[in-house]
């Protein structure tokens, strides 16, 4: 029954939501790509909301065939898996429809992809005027029979953007790049690479637990587009995938033909979304990394592994989980982690059954003996034991896949764990019932 009624609300809402975007014609901008989505959708909401008054962009992780009809019709509740709630939606629906609730002049929808077909579903109900691809990874293979096909499936939102329209890519993806080259509408490509129309240069990271604990942490780089050089400063933001994201947004306000300096001036009030690079204050006054928002490629991880290196923090300790949803390239994921891991940390902690693949590796080529490295099978253990390690002088880098619920393991370390809704992501009542 309850497979049924989901089917008709499904139909339902892709109906309604191509009507409302034919009727009131808002410009939609979509992001998708493998990595970096929310990241790259805050920052451009971000950008764009200093020139449009009314902007509205997917609340959350909001990019499936069900997500982006909420997204469109500004659904900003909880949503909730029971009948009443749908009821709720199908009524909000009509309303917008109707216009007694206004659909904002600009949309930033964040579209994901976990199977095939799915792309070509969000795009007719959208038809996106603007789309950035962030790149194009191995995560999310778990039901795609090959690679070649998840990337198939992410390009025809590129390829289905009009002659009028813009695309913005990640120049530094040389599938991306290869292929805008067969695009007919305006491409804008960013990164670090020196082809790309915008760049980075002279990033600079702030995260040395002295920097971390003083509050003066966070990373900048040096704007460089068409000859002209701006100062771009992220406070209390980490890690490489967070200056792509900004390049992207970037770009977008270009497009869009806002000014340099009113694009980095923005950017000042960008916030990292939740579970992804976070700094939050541990027991003993420890330094913890939440990075676990999700884990679905090694890459994640490698960045990651990386920002905790940099914190040159006395002890440092990797807790890592499953990376799920890779497919055949389960045990080379891992294993890439493990090698960063061991090369990383002091301590290194795993738990689920896929990080059995790290722990092994590490116990295998470690060759420090103050190396602790322990496999665990539960987080009341996993909790038990990294709490008897912490201390002022350590920084804690957490990270897992949505699946393995590693925010649960955040919020037991943390010094004031009620503030956990504030700070650490998937705190909503139904995730909670999980």
């Amino acid at each position: 029954m309850r497979f049924i009624f989901k089917k008709i609300i499904e139909i339902y809402l892709r109906l309604i939501t191509k009507k409302i975007i034919k009727k009131y014609k808002p410009q939609i901008i979509a992001i998708s790509g493998s990595l970096g989505k929310t990241s790259t959708k805050n920052a451009a909401f971000q950008v764009i909301k200093s020139k449009f008054k009314k902007v509205q962009m997917s609340p959350g992780g909001l990019n499936t065939e069900l997500g982006v009809p909420l997204s469109v019709m500004g659904v900003d509740r909880e949503v909730e898996n029971n009948f009443s709630f749908w009821f709720w939606v199908i009524k909000r629906a009509l309303k917008v429809y109707s216009g007694k609730i206004k659909t904002p002049p600009v949309l930033i929808l964040e579209m994901g992809v976990d199977r095939p077909m799915d792309m070509d579903k969000l795009i007719k109900m959208t038809k996106p005027d603007i789309a950035i691809l962030t790149n194009i990874r191995s995560s999310h293979l778990k039901n795609f029979k090959n690679k070649s096909l998840l990337v198939k499936e992410k390009l025809k939102l590129i390829q289905n953007v009009d002659k009028s329209g813009t695309v913005i890519i990640n120049g530094d993806d040389e599938q991306l790049k290869r292929y805008s080259q067969k695009l007919r509408c305006k491409v804008i490509t960013y990164g670090l690479q020196k082809d790309n129309l915008i760049k980075a240069r002279d990033i600079t990271q702030k995260c040395s637990i002295e920097e971390i604990k003083k509050g003066n942490w966070g990373l900048s780089y040096k704007l460089n587009y068409r000859k002209n050089i701006i100062p771009i400063n992220l406070k209390k933001i980490l890690g490489k995938s967070q200056v792509y994201a900004s390049l992207a947004a970037v770009s977008l306000g270009i497009a869009m033909d806002l000014s340099l300096l009113d694009i980095a001036d923005s950017l000042k009030n960008y916030q990292s979304p939740k579970g992804r690079l976070n700094i939050i204050t541990g027991l003993k006054n420890s330094v913890i990394i939440d990075d676990s928002y999700n884990a679905s490629d090694p890459l994640s991880v490698v960045n990651g592994l990386k920002i905790l290196r940099k914190t040159k923090a006395l002890k440092k300790i990797a807790v890592i989980s499953d990376m799920l949803e890779l497919g055949k390239f389960k045990k080379k994921a891992h294993l890439q982690a493990a090698k960063k891991a061991l090369e990383t940390a002091n301590v290194i902690f795993t738990i689920g059954e896929r990080s059995k693949i790290i722990h092994n590796y590490c116990r295998k080529n470690s060759k420090i003996k103050s190396h602790i490295i322990k496999h665990f099978e539960n987080k009341k253990d996993l909790i038990k034991d990294t709490a008897e390690v912490l201390n002022k002088n350590c920084a804690v880098y957490v990270k897992g896949s949505q699946g393995m619920r590693m925010e649960k393991v955040v919020k037991a370390l943390m010094k004031e764990p009620a503030k956990a809704r504030q700070f650490l992501v998937r705190q909503s009542s139904e995730w909670l019932k999980k």
